[in-house]
């Protein structure tokens, strides 16, 4: 039985706490803290081995998880408080349970303090030391009788005065302040863990699109290196090649006619003798503006050397209008250029192909078209010429088609 508050000796000895508990880690940290906090404490796995040590030990509370296998803390309790000797020993119930028939079983087999776990170990302390301490002032006071307590229909039978239900309800209220102290302060830490995840994708985010962009940039950029000329921003002998192909294969699918105009101006290297390479490129680069403007937007203007142009008709309707796309393009270059301060004035000579007359691959119209632009370049320049025709000079697109009509 334990010693009365009077007894010789009770208090100069610590405390005796006996924790029960089949958890060998959980019995660890109980052990632990309660021998940090000055108590002596014994230990026992399982409400068989606890019985047996209260009966010996006479200790003055007592710990017991409630989920333990064969005899469950509940019925560990009730037992403990069965035996003469042991009836007023303090039993506090260690548990996740946290409803009121758990609590209300508690008190029915007569436990003195609930505690959730996982708890602190200041918590525990100080349970523990409460339950001591109202302990010996119920000794005082003796025992009461049975009380019935009903709730949501179930009856229970509490062998415990006022003052016990009180401190077991305050004891769970503190818990319960405890527990929903932790839950708010979990909310808080999980609130600002996604606040800074979502901060930190944000940031992640804005860094990928930033890195894709860059690189969708310089491929781009690579793009268009790699299929267009660096002075002109015109398409390159590669891509011009590549837009031929294309337009053979429509020509062929839709059963028209095609052509390639093949353009050297003449009088280039004079502008850039006289006036130098920077007059020159920009020279380059309104030859090519003018002569997007003077076709279609459907067909290709391309710089495939120095100062060589080539154009690709995709479609034309007849041998007649490639004629007079040559002769436009030849009025327009003939208009002087200001390039930078100094006036400048270029011509052209011209060769056209015809798809399919002339050749049926971009190699065979692009060698026709070549061979015509120079033959007007060995006569003098300044004119067109089909590659199956003579050299023709501005403004005689009328004895071209007569040409090709006897053709």
């Amino acid at each position: 039985m334990t010693p009365s508050p009077d007894e010789p000796g009770i208090a100069s000895r610590p405390p005796v706490i006996l924790a029960v508990d089949d958890s060998r880690t959980q019995l660890a940290l109980l052990e632990f803290a309660l021998l940090q906090a000055g108590f002596q404490v014994h230990t026992a796995h399982d409400a068989a081995e606890g019985l047996a040590s209260a009966r010996k030990q006479r200790p003055d509370a007592v710990i017991s998880d409630v989920l333990m296998p064969e005899m469950d803390g509940f019925a560990f309790c009730r037992a403990l408080l069965g035996e003469p000797e042991l009836r007023r020993v303090p039993v506090i119930l260690l548990t996740g349970l946290t409803s009121p028939d758990d609590i209300l079983r508690g008190l029915e087999c007569g436990a003195s303090g609930f505690i959730s776990k996982p708890c602190e170990d200041a918590f525990l302390v100080d349970t523990v030391r409460r339950a001591i301490a109202s302990q010996k002032l119920r000794a005082e006071g003796g025992l009461p009788g049975s009380q019935g307590i009903s709730y949501c229909g179930k009856a229970y039978t509490v062998d415990a005065d006022p003052r016990l239900v009180l401190e077991l309800l305050l004891s769970t209220y503190a818990n319960a302040v405890r527990q929903n102290a932790e839950l708010v302060r979990i909310r808080e830490a999980l609130r600002d863990s996604n606040t800074e995840l979502e901060r930190r994708v944000r940031e992640r985010t804005a860094a990928l699109e930033a890195e894709i962009a860059v690189r969708v940039q310089a491929e781009e950029r690579l793009l268009q290196m790699a299929t267009h000329d660096s002075n002109t921003g015109l398409a390159n002998r590669t891509r011009c090649m590549d837009q031929l192909a294309d337009a053979i294969a429509q020509a062929t699918r839709y059963g028209h006619l095609g052509a390639v105009l093949f353009l050297d101006l003449d009088g280039f290297k004079l502008v850039n003798d006289r006036h130098g390479h920077a007059v020159g490129d920009l020279l380059l680069r309104e030859v090519g503006r003018r002569l997007v403007g003077a076709v279609r937007c459907t067909d290709t203007v391309a710089r495939v050397g120095g100062d060589e142009f080539v154009v690709v008709l995709g479609r034309v309707e007849a041998v007649a209008q490639a004629t007079a796309t040559a002769e436009r393009i030849l009025e327009q270059l003939r208009t002087p250029m200001e390039i930078g301060g100094p006036t400048c004035t270029v011509g052209a000579s011209v060769g056209i192909s015809i798809f399919p007359s002339d050749g049926i691959t971009p190699d065979q119209l692009m060698r026709r078209a070549d061979m015509a632009m120079y033959a007007v370049k060995q006569s003098g320049g300044g004119g067109l010429r089909h590659a199956r025709g003579k050299t023709l000079p501005p403004g005689s697109g009328g004895k071209q088609r007569s040409h090709h009509g006897k053709r």
